[in-house]
């Protein structure tokens, strides 16, 4: 190859650097602007969410001659049954649809867009080398969590809408709130124990301990309701709620200290692995540096045994 042929490869391959730098800074910068967007999404969902369930949340009035009026329970200047609050009922609807659905929706797509690259090490390294400009957006969803459940912040999300919103639309007089506000945190106190999806091990087991306590102020919030329990027998009421309260510290127990010692054992056999390893890089380095002295085929047989 003449030099003038290596001067115009090495020309061709600059330029495509460049255009690969370029390029790389250009995404950088889209995703950086939409990072923003997906933040500001992220603090205004749950308001906004609480805001368009009260909306549907109508209170029901006895007026004379037998008739029964409808205003919102957030706002009784204005009816549920006036031309004002039917002209806003399309468009509350199409909100839930772009905030409550919509956002967690679109989380959930973009996640999955960029699954190979989160689940990937060396992928991940390579974008932080760059300034993440293919995952940078999404940051705040998934730097909490291991790489395998890159998805959680989405159920978490479910979870809030859930506990904040959902659960607002039934009728506050009944026992309706306080059973589905036990089912959804029953249901995450299984999802944490059983997954620990983040980082960090004591996060996990503070989640487990947040969602047992939600549990139990929604099971407090049950207990005190006027037709859960009898006011004439306050044996029976003391029992119930012994048997429930009690119930659910043993659950708490084994939840959060009942796989320690299975966490122990894994953290012991990997300390016992990374050990062997270790000793056996040793070895290996002592052979190599006896083969290259010239030491006798006795050492070398030594060098290789197991103790």
């Amino acid at each position: 190859m003449t030099q003038r042929a290596r001067e115009k490869d090495e020309l061709v391959a600059l330029s495509l650097l460049a255009d690969e730098v370029e390029a790389e800074a250009y995404r950088s910068n889209a995703s950086s602007y939409i990072y923003a967007i997906l933040f500001l999404s992220f603090l205004m969902l749950p308001g906004t969410t609480s805001t368009i369930i009260n909306f549907f949340k109508c209170h029901e009035f006895d007026v004379p001659g037998g008739k029964k009026e409808y205003y919102m329970y957030s706002d009784y200047t204005i009816s549920c049954e006036s031309d004002r609050y039917q002209s806003y009922v399309g468009y509350a609807i199409l909100m839930i649809f772009v905030y409550p659905i919509g956002i967690p929706l679109t989380w959930s797509v973009m996640l999955h867009r960029s699954r190979n690259t989160l689940l990937d090490d060396g992928a991940m390294k390579r974008e932080a080398m760059f300034g993440k400009p293919k995952t940078g957006h999404l940051s705040f969803l998934v730097e909490s969590y291991l790489p395998k459940y890159y998805y959680f912040e989405v159920l978490e999300c479910v979870r809030r809408i859930l506990l904040t919103s959902a659960i607002g639309l039934a009728d506050k007089d009944s026992e309706t709130p306080p059973l589905l506000g036990i089912l959804i945190s029953l249901v995450y106190v299984f999802i944490f124990s059983e997954l620990k999806p983040y980082n960090e091990l004591e996060n996990s087991v503070l989640a487990i301990i947040l969602m047992y306590t939600i549990t139990v102020i929604f099971l407090a919030a049950l207990v005190v309701k006027p037709n859960t329990v009898s006011s004439d027998d306050p044996a029976f009421a003391a029992l119930l709620m012994t048997t429930l309260f009690g119930g659910l510290g043993m659950g708490l127990l084994v939840s959060v200290y009942g796989t320690d010692p299975f966490n122990a054992k894994a953290k012991r056999i990997a300390a016992e692995k990374a050990a062997q390893l270790a000793a056996l890089r040793t070895k290996v380095k002592s052979m190599w540096q006896v083969v290259n002295g010239g030491s006798n085929k006795g050492e070398i047989e030594r060098l290789a045994c197991w103790d």
